[in-house]
């Protein structure tokens, strides 16, 4: 699943304020049969702004934590998390894949129904808790690629 909230920060700084970066977002993902997730932000960019953009993403990050999130920033992420869930339950592949990981995982559609639920009841406040939990900035890990000779 997407984190809204911080994909919308990402563009806004690192595309619109500073232009440093073609596309930039960030998601985060677990398996239904897995203790495992990962957090992982994506950006492309032009050769010789990659350090710019790893410094502006981090920033953003240790923002996030630090000073939490604006409601109605919340609120807009909150919508747009639900509302990309309802696009995706219209597609038939995703349905499909939907039931076949729900058979995997011994569970049925309430399942979904409970999670948007508590989507719905979330605080900015339990979201930034928990994000301070699981992610620390200090101890991920950074992977550039690309034609960085030419960028020199």
């Amino acid at each position: 699943c997407a984190l809204p909230i911080f994909s919308s920060r990402l563009g806004n700084r690192v595309r619109q304020k500073e232009g440093l970066a073609y596309g930039i977002r960030s998601f985060f993902n677990s398996e239904a049969l897995d203790n495992s997730s990962r957090f992982q932000v994506m950006a492309s960019c032009n050769p010789t702004k990659v350090a710019n953009v790893d410094k502006a993403v981090f920033e953003e990050l240790k923002l996030l934590i630090e000073k939490g999130i604006d409601p109605k920033e919340f609120s807009e992420s909150q919508k747009a998390l639900l509302a990309q869930w309802k696009i995706e339950r219209s597609s038939d592949s995703r349905i499909a894949g939907i039931l076949a990981e729900n058979l995997s995982a011994k569970r049925d559609m309430d399942f979904y129904r409970k999670l948007e639920k508590q989507v719905e009841t979330l605080t900015p406040q339990q979201v930034v808790d928990a994000f301070k939990k699981h992610i620390d900035p200090d101890k991920m890990i950074t992977i550039w690629a690309g034609d960085f000779k030419k960028a020199k």
